[in-house]
């Protein structure tokens, strides 16, 4: 991992914008199987990427930065557990993963 990307975060950020990882790819113009190995830590994106992604989601490439200290809080955290098959609640109570904070159950 480069300073300048934490996988975490990143998939964080496409969670939150309520986008899959296929359509993410497909609008920056990249394959599925290259933006999952960014977000698990084996490959990192360029810069020319990282300025794509950060504009489709709608945030900012320094949202992606890693940081010694960051750890997801409590919402971050059941956010990210319902968006990773197979942990979490989420396989036990939905058919299918919710894709943006407001499908969470309350």
């Amino acid at each position: 991992m480069t300073e300048h990307f934490h996988p975490l975060k990143f998939r964080l950020m496409r969670v939150k914008a309520g986008m899959g990882r296929a359509e993410l790819a497909r609008k920056i113009r990249i394959k599925t199987g290259s933006l999952k190995d960014w977000e698990i830590g084996r490959a990192d994106p360029g810069w020319q990427s990282l300025f794509k992604a950060a504009k489709v989601l709608g945030c900012e490439v320094a949202d992606f930065k890693a940081t010694p200290d960051w750890t997801p809080d409590e919402d971050d955290r059941l956010l990210l557990e319902w968006n990773i098959r197979g942990t979490g609640p989420a396989k036990q109570q939905a058919p299918r993963m919710p894709h943006r904070l407001e499908d969470l159950p309350t």
